[in-house]
C-alpha cells in the first residue's frame, strides 16, 4: 500500500506521462524550460581561488525563481534521489525536526546505458515555510566543487538530485548544479513566458529584486 507521500507523487507524475524523476528527466521535452543561473558570473577569483560570493549569488537566483512560481500555501513534494546511498542528509534542511516523520522512502532503478544503478528516494510533503531553501540551494550549487555543506554521502556514486514538485501548479523544479535549473509544467503556455518575462530580466540585478 502506498503512503500519502507516494500517492501524492504518483498523482502529480500522472500529468507528465513518460517522465521519470531521474537524471535527464527533461531531455527531449519541448515543454521544459532551461534557466541559466550563472550568466555573467565567475566561480573563481583572479588568484584562481573559489569565490564564495559566486555560489551565494547562484543560490539566490535559484531561490528567486522558485519563489516567483510558488505561493506560500502551495503543497510541495521535495523529492531527493541518492545513487545509491540513502540521501538522509536532506533532514538538515528542515526547519522542524518532526517533518522527517512525513518522509516516505522508495526505491527505483536508473538505467544509465548498459548499467542499472539503484536509486534511494525520499519524498517529503511540505510547503515553502518548512524548508531552509537558501542553504539547500547553496549546497546544490557547490556540489561539483567539493564545497561544504555537501549533499553527497559516503557510498554514493553521484551527488543526489533534488526535485521540487508543486502539487497545485503541476510544476517540476530541478536545479542540477551551479549552471542552471530546468522547469517542467504541464500547462507549458505559462512556463514558456519564463524564457523572457519577468524573471530573466532582473536575475542578478539587485535593484530589480
Amino acid at each position: 500500500m502506498k503512503s500519502p507521500a507516494a500517492k501524492a507523487l504518483s498523482d502529480v507524475m500522472s500529468d507528465f506521462p513518460g517522465v521519470k524523476l531521474l537524471p535527464g528527466f527533461h531531455v527531449h521535452r519541448p515543454d521544459s524550460v532551461h534557466l541559466p543561473l550563472n550568466e555573467g558570473l565567475d566561480a573563481f577569483k583572479e588568484d584562481d581561488s573559489l569565490d564564495p560570493g559566486y555560489f551565494e549569488e547562484v543560490a539566490g537566483r535559484a531561490l528567486l525563481l522558485l519563489e516567483e512560481r510558488t505561493d506560500p500555501d502551495d503543497g510541495l513534494l521535495l523529492v531527493t534521489n541518492g545513487y545509491p546511498a540513502h540521501p538522509g542528509v536532506i533532514s538538515r534542511y528542515l526547519k522542524r525536526p518532526e517533518l522527517k516523520y512525513r518522509m516516505d522512502s522508495r526505491r527505483d532503478i536508473w538505467q544509465d546505458g548498459d548499467e542499472r544503478i539503484p536509486v534511494s528516494r525520499l519524498i517529503l510533503p511540505c510547503k515553502m515555510k518548512d524548508i531552509r531553501w537558501r542553504p539547500l540551494l547553496l549546497a546544490i550549487s557547490g556540489q561539483d566543487f567539493g564545497r561544504h555543506p555537501r549533499l553527497r554521502r559516503t557510498g554514493s556514486r553521484y551527488p543526489p538530485d533534488v526535485f521540487v514538485l508543486n502539487e497545485a501548479k503541476r510544476e517540476i523544479f530541478y536545479m542540477y548544479d551551479d549552471r542552471g535549473c530546468d522547469v517542467l509544467e504541464w500547462r507549458d503556455n505559462e512556463i514558456q513566458q519564463w524564457r523572457h518575462e519577468p524573471v530573466i530580466q532582473y536575475m542578478g540585478n539587485p535593484e530589480g529584486r
